[in-house]
């Protein structure tokens, strides 16, 4: 086979339903490691980290990261494992939990939806910093419109998501380095203007006029950016070229690492009193501004371009006959979104809601991999007629969709995170709202798979040996 066929059918593997071979993994622990950080500091990390100091004092707003980013995570980590071994697309990796049907009505509503909204973030920040660079220039006019920048950063992010995987790889290889260079630049001039016991001092405002109320609020929101990533782990953990390095490099990159760098982003909030990061960037910049600003430019468009091929691999898994360029451009509708800045700014309640619903998800999909001890059959995961092994009911395993609805019932039952209202403040105070709900979703799936689905083999099919 010549070197072009065997880039072509590369090209083919990262942008359809084929699965990769090891021939196909081109990413490392480390660039997969890269990836997840570069997609997460870019800017949901500054954004979440003043929302988090905004919320708690300095040492509440830590501890409620750590635990919202990691906890949650580390089970979820174990689906980078399961896309790592079998070299699939969640569009096709997630059937033999949710079933053909189930997959494109839950990856559809909780992931692409939500993904959308995340990457109107990075352009609408990418439009404020440029139109703040360009002010202090003295330059005026239609060239400082701040949409019209955000347009840009959405080209260039999914111009690079068109290219595919290597392009991310490249451009992340790049924009981390930036972005680390920036944290350790503000982190570097908090303590050193502000001084790490007077930010420790400071207590916010809040979400809350109870302060413990709103450190448990923090702590929902943390969970929700954790389990954001639900739908996420197959794009690049299907490529990683072990699973030790899909399981590690999302834990690292999205738990570990996104928590501990988020903190310099708390103590922009804390000093200048704000959710809002560009704002508080603005404030504590003084002659620094335009670097901070400047460096923040350059690492919005490779963020952007993670979550596009995200969205991108699966519409054209779930649609196979559109081209690889409309699955790509398709996405600019999120300029909707970017124009009305509704996810930048309810971010709280944007992820709160997720937390809610997802960590329901995350506790169900995870038992069932465990369940099946991360065994599938890869045939059977392409077969969408009512004979496929993972058909369950109608295309639908409805045992997933009822205990999911159990859990969120649940959660909302203690709280509701859309109106920031507590219904049984002694379960909140000290278990929150998602966790419980996640917790009861779980143990209502696996009665639910012993009484009816591993006695009727639903979703359960004989696993080929070699």
């Amino acid at each position: 086979m010549s070197s072009t066929t065997e880039q072509q059918i590369r090209a083919e593997v990262y942008r359809s339903k084929l699965p990769a071979l090891p021939g196909d993994r081109v990413f490392s622990g480390l660039d997969h490691t890269f990836t997840t950080t570069a997609w997460s500091i870019a800017t949901w990390l500054f954004v979440m980290g003043a929302w988090q100091g905004f919320a708690a004092p300095l040492h509440l707003a830590i501890i409620a990261t750590l635990f919202g980013c990691t906890v949650p995570l580390l089970g979820q980590s174990l689906l980078g494992k399961y896309f790592a071994r079998w070299g699939v697309d969640v569009a096709y990796g997630a059937r033999a939990t949710f079933g053909p049907r189930g997959t494109k009505l839950i990856v559809g509503l909780f992931g692409i939806i939500p993904a959308w909204c995340w990457i109107s973030i990075p352009a609408i920040m990418f439009g404020k910093a440029v139109n703040i660079i360009l002010g202090a220039r003295g330059i005026t006019g239609f060239i400082t419109n701040e949409f019209l920048w955000a347009v840009l950063c959405m080209a260039l992010g999914l111009f690079i998501t068109y290219k595919g995987p290597i392009w991310v790889k490249w451009s992340v290889r790049f924009a981390t380095p930036v972005m680390l260079i920036l944290i350790a630049i503000i982190t570097w001039r908090m303590l050193t203007e502000w001084g790490l016991s007077n930010i420790l001092a400071i207590r916010p405002e809040g979400l809350n006029p109870n302060p413990y109320i709103s450190f448990i609020i923090a702590i929902e929101m943390a969970i929700g950016l954790g389990v954001s990533w639900l739908f996420q782990f197959a794009c690049y953990g299907r490529i990683c070229k072990s699973e030790s390095g899909a399981f590690y490099g999302t834990f690292i990159g999205w738990g570990i690492l996104w928590a501990v760098l988020a903190i310099p982003a708390m103590f922009v909030a804390l000093v200048v009193g704000a959710e809002d990061i560009i704002q508080g960037l603005v404030i504590i910049g003084g002659g620094w501004v335009l670097l901070y600003l400047g460096l923040l430019v350059i690492a919005n468009p490779s963020s952007l371009a993670t979550n596009g091929y995200l969205i991108a691999l699966t519409l054209r898994n779930f649609f196979p006959k559109v081209p690889w360029w409309a699955t790509v451009g398709v996405s600019m509708i999120v300029l909707a979104l970017v124009a009305s800045e509704w996810a930048y700014n309810q971010f709280a309640t944007f992820v709160i809601a997720l937390a809610t619903v997802l960590l329901s998800f995350a506790a169900v999909w995870v038992l069932d991999v465990l369940l099946k001890r991360f065994n599938v059959d890869i045939k059977e995961l392409y077969d969408e007629t009512s004979k496929g092994a993972y058909w369950y009911y109608g295309g639908i395993n409805w045992w997933v969709l009822l205990a999911v609805a159990i859990g969120a019932t649940i959660s909302f039952l203690i709280w509701n995170p859309l109106t920031q209202t507590i219904h049984i403040e002694g379960i909140f105070r000290v278990l929150g709202g998602s966790i419980p709900g996640a917790a009861v979703a779980a143990v209502a799936y696996y009665i639910f798979y012993r009484l009816f689905l591993l006695p009727n083999k639903k979703g359960i099919p004989p696993i080929p040996r070699a």
